[in-house]
């Protein structure tokens, strides 16, 4: 329903590039992958409505397994080279699975956006289900380190100039583990940290009006 995205095209004047990155990790599976990734491509078929936005959407989880695996980030859609309907068939070939890397992967977003934005307004969207945590052979990345790195890597995009909001994407709503994991997810996020429907895209659209609109 592109209606709803109305006010983003009406009231949009700054040209703008949004980062989208999505958490491809085990426990995103299922309905929440579906949920993530039909997000992402809303939001990405707003942007191509618009001269002024560019659109990227960016995966992130690890690649192999066990001691053999390293994080990654793969970027699955940028409108600036990729065209919206011919891209569809990408974001279907992508399953949720591996590790959730998140800040040791945002190193490599912000030089991504700051190297491309030229001049650009810039925004990084967050979706992901829960606690950064990665391993391998050389790293042992969570807990208490894993969420204090993330959220110095959000202050770093926000001193960068790049506007941040993190959709937390969950089920179990009122488990004592689900309000540890917003919680968490607060402390990295902070003002930007958004929990609603993913699959309420009027009520997305709200959320990502309060994000883009100049007033």
């Amino acid at each position: 329903n592109d209606r709803v995205f109305s006010q983003i095209i009406h009231n949009t004047v700054t040209p703008s590039l949004i980062h989208i990155s999505v958490d491809a990790s085990g426990s995103m599976g299922g309905t929440k992958w579906e949920s993530a990734m039909k997000t992402s491509v809303a939001i990405a078929k707003a942007a191509s409505m618009i001269n002024s936005l560019d659109c990227i959407i960016s995966i992130r989880g690890s690649f192999g397994y066990g001691h053999t695996s390293a994080p990654l980030m793969w970027v699955v859609y940028d409108s600036r080279k990729d065209k919206f309907a011919s891209s569809i068939n990408r974001f279907y070939g992508v399953q949720a699975a591996g590790s959730t890397p998140e800040g040791l992967c945002y190193e490599a977003v912000m030089k991504d956006i700051v190297g491309s934005a030229n001049g650009k307004e810039s925004f990084f969207i967050n979706i992901c289900d829960g606690e950064p945590g990665y391993s391998d052979k050389n790293m042992s990345y969570g807990g208490e380190y894993a969420i204090q790195h993330t959220a110095a890597q959000v202050k770093k995009m926000n001193a960068a100039g790049i506007k941040t909001l993190g959709y937390f994407v969950c089920e179990d709503r009122n488990s004592s583990w689900m309000d540890r994991s917003k919680d968490q997810f607060r402390r990295m996020y902070g003002t930007g940290s958004e929990f609603i429907d993913t699959n309420n895209l009027t009520q997305l659209s709200q959320s990502l009006n309060k994000l883009f609109i100049r007033k």
